[in-house]
């Protein structure tokens, strides 16, 4: 649907700033045009309706959960939780401490905000993938080590933290599926 609004704009006039009888410039609009175009959308879908919510949860969480690591424990704490999983060697270990909790709390705003959401499910799901491989490493290891998912300091429990990846997935493939079913517009990146 598109609407055609026309109306009239008064002729402007303006004068510069601290010349005293400086030149004065006019300037006329005239007629103007605007033109609204709307792809009217149909009511909220339940669907739509939960992909919000879970969409807005899951970002600000993910936001949450970095702005600890950043935050309250620190990059040098986190640093030595990456170490413990025995995966990434120095200086690998500290890089990989002082840039993913800034992807998750980028990454997250953007899902919660509803900026880039489809580039945000994947970031995420990304970040999720990693921790898991993670902390199925530890498992297989049996380490008795912190998470360092939260900023804690409490050992792991591995199968409280295999439900909670699993759900993040789920929630996850539901995002992806709402997002990606939508028809895309042109001004839409990613």
């Amino acid at each position: 649907m598109t609407e055609r609004l026309k109306f009239q704009v008064p002729t402007a006039k303006f004068q510069l700033r601290g010349i005293p009888d400086g030149p004065n410039f006019s300037l006329e609009l005239g007629t103007c045009y605007l033109e609204l175009h709307s792809t009217a959308m149909p009511p909220k879908k339940p669907a739509d309706i939960i992909a919000l919510i879970l969409r807005v949860l899951l970002g600000v969480w993910f936001a949450y959960t970095g702005g600890q690591k950043v935050f309250v424990t620190g990059l040098t704490q986190f640093t030595r939780d990456v170490a413990n999983y025995g995966l990434l060697k120095a200086p690998w270990d500290a890089v990989a401490a002082y840039t993913l909790p800034w992807f998750e709390i980028v990454a997250g705003l953007c899902l919660a905000l509803g900026i880039l959401r489809k580039a945000s499910i994947i970031i995420i799901a990304g970040l999720v993938a990693v921790f898991s491989v993670g902390v199925g490493y530890a498992w297989s290891q049996n380490l008795n080590i912190a998470c360092g998912c939260r900023g804690g300091t409490e050992p792991m429990n591995y199968s409280a933290k295999a439900a909670e990846f699993g759900a993040y997935f789920l929630i996850l493939a539901f995002l992806a599926w709402v997002e990606w079913r939508r028809k895309s517009s042109s001004a839409e990146i990613l």
